[in-house]
């Protein structure tokens, strides 16, 4: 892989995250949706997220079949498993951030701090979404190269 790529791989989503974040700051953009639908559907995706990826590694890792035996073996395996790695988490992290700004949203807060809520709740998004397809890309070309070779 080339530098580019791996530099796109490990800071693109924290980079474009970090952008549209400051950039909802900076605009002062706060929409959490009618009745705040927002903050509750992240904390049911991202759990359902966390799940999914989380069974997706454990898969991975734990799984003792040929065509996993097959994936151990070349060199994006190492790449796919960081990726899941730090998908569960982020997922995990949007999760509990959803749950701890439900419980704030009926609290009398100033709105600077509900702007910086939200500011960091669209780059937590926005990392989430571009290392989860990121992920699904790597994972996708391991199983095109496994079944090319079989």
């Amino acid at each position: 892989m080339n530098k580019v790529g791996k530099y796109t791989e490990k800071y693109g989503g924290i980079a474009l995250g970090l952008f549209i974040g400051l950039y909802f700051y900076s605009q002062n953009i706060i929409f959490w949706g009618n009745n705040d639908i927002l903050v509750f559907k992240s904390m049911d995706i991202g759990f359902i997220l966390f799940g999914f990826f989380l069974t997706v590694l454990a898969l991975i890792v734990q799984g003792d079949n040929a065509s996993l035996r097959r994936l151990k073996q070349y060199q994006g395996y190492s790449r796919i498993i960081k990726f899941s790695r730090r998908v569960v988490f982020l997922s995990a992290i949007i999760g509990f951030y959803s749950l701890a700004i439900a419980s704030q949203l009926n609290e009398k807060i100033p709105l600077y701090i509900d702007n910086v809520f939200f500011s960091f709740f669209a780059f937590l998004w926005i990392w989430l979404l571009f290392d989860s397809i990121i992920f699904l890309i790597i994972f996708y070309n391991i199983i095109l190269q496994s079944s090319k070779e079989s």
